[in-house]
């Protein structure tokens, strides 16, 4: 009996003893699963930590203008940024990646046009670019021509620019104003580059003869354009008898657009609106510095649409228009006779005062002073503060107007003078009629102002 216990002793130690050894074998095989776990999470956190790197990444490059540039290996736009200094709305658009880069050239008779960069809206496009000339002479480069896909006209309301921009490296600007329509996908644009004359005055004028011609087929990106904040108002204000309507306020990136209506009632146009717009935080924006100010209701002088600098980026939760006056023009207003034999002149506009002319050939210039202690100062499409409409002049016939384009040579303002004087080709007439730009010059008592949002 005592044998048999210490048989069954011993075969449970035996048991035991091929337990331990399961047990080490059992413990062996998790420890492994652990170093395979961990080795496996060496290379899964990485993984993820990649991805979610790459994630940021894009956003970056998509939301972040200046990590995009460092990123792509572009330089810093210094010359476009200087090209853009004198315009808030422009360097807001930059400064936010709304630039299209170009980057095409072309090379006709020694003479070289690159275009760099567009920047573009739904009505406005800015084209910069670059002229060299192997000779080193001056050339003025002008859009003879601005054609939509299928061959019809772009609705271009207005250009503006060339001349080298200050401080931006050589680059120049064409800007094109759009109309009513938006900006097409894409436009086939000729480009005429004359040589600059000196005009014997200090000035230059571009010569008859084409120097080079320049074709571009232009396609805008989409992601570029953006679309306009369109604000209805239809609320009517009243300056000096006259009431207009404020119908709609068009905020795109480059430009703010006020668009107004006139009573059938009144006696005068509206040449000029003098207002600006306000967020809520104080900032101002004001008539642009340069540039397209207003346009024109058909061929009526009343001033429909007038300009100013562009809230969109500003993040203004609220924005007020405040209108200051207007300049007006009776709907019988004579034109401004100038009698150039005589040197005098009869029925200037309110605070214009005639200085008086010199003739040299067929060329005169007529020279005319604008003294105003007012808040309130008119100022021409090309920016001068101005007298006289620039669009039409006649002569010896104030019932017939004669386009500029053939009578006028050009036109000049001093700042420090405030005198102004228009170069017209007269011939050999001794009378010479001008269409005033406004008869007078309304200021209101107090601010008129308009909630937009």
């Amino acid at each position: 009996m005592k044998m048999e216990r210490n048989a069954e002793y011993l075969m449970l130690r035996e048991e035991l003893n091929h337990t331990q050894n399961d047990l080490d074998f059992a413990l062996s095989r998790a420890c492994t699963r652990l170093r395979q776990k961990k080795r496996l999470r060496m290379f899964t956190v990485p993984a993820r930590a990649i991805l979610a790197l790459a994630v940021v990444f894009v956003l970056l490059v998509n939301l972040s203008w200046s990590f995009a540039l460092a990123c792509s290996g572009v330089p810093v736009l210094s010359d476009l940024a200087a090209a853009v200094a004198f315009s808030p709305s422009l360097k807001a658009m930059v400064q936010y990646g709304y630039v299209q880069y170009f980057k095409q050239e072309q090379t006709q008779n020694g003479l070289t046009m690159k275009i760099e960069y567009l920047v573009v809206d739904q009505k406005q496009i800015n084209i910069y670019y670059k002229l060299h000339d192997e000779a080193g002479k001056s050339y003025g480069v002008f859009p003879e021509s601005v054609v939509m896909r299928h061959g019809e006209f772009c609705d271009i309301v207005g250009m503006r620019g060339d001349g080298v921009l200050e401080g931006s490296d050589g680059l120049r600007c064409v800007q094109l104003e759009i109309g009513n329509a938006d900006v097409p996908r894409t436009l086939r644009l000729t480009f005429v580059a004359r040589e600059l004359i000196p005009d014997g005055s200090g000035g230059f004028l571009p010569s008859e003869n084409k120097a080079a011609e320049f074709m571009f087929s232009i396609g805008f990106n989409p992601d570029f354009t953006r679309q306009a904040e369109v604000y209805t108002i239809n609320q009517s204000f009243t300056l000096d008898g006259q009431t207009f309507t404020v119908t709609t306020v068009e905020v795109f990136p480059t430009q703010t657009r006020v668009n107004l209506e006139a009573d059938a009632a009144n006696t005068s146009w509206i040449t000029e609106l003098f207002c600006y717009i306000e967020d809520e935080s104080g900032t101002r924006y004001d008539r642009p510095e340069e540039g397209m100010l207003s346009t024109i209701e058909d061929d009526k002088p009343m001033r429909n649409a007038f300009r100013l600098e562009s809230p969109y980026f500003g993040g203004g939760k609220q924005l007020t228009l405040y209108i200051l006056g207007a300049a007006l023009l009776d709907k019988d207003a004579p034109s401004v006779k100038v009698d150039l034999k005589n040197n005098t002149a009869h029925g200037l506009p309110d605070g214009i005062t005639f200085v008086g002319t010199e003739r040299e050939d067929d060329l005169v210039r007529l020279r005319f002073s604008l003294r105003r202690t007012g808040n309130l100062l008119y100022r021409s499409e090309s920016g001068n503060d101005v007298s006289l409409d620039s669009r039409y002049y006649s002569l010896s016939d104030p019932s017939v107007k004669t386009a500029r384009e053939n009578f006028q040579e050009y036109s000049e303002y001093d700042p420090e003078t405030q005198e102004e004087t228009y170069v017209v080709n007269a011939g050999e007439s001794s009378v010479v009629y001008l269409l005033p730009a406004y008869t007078r010059i309304f200021e209101a008592q107090s601010p008129i102002f308009i909630e937009i949002k």
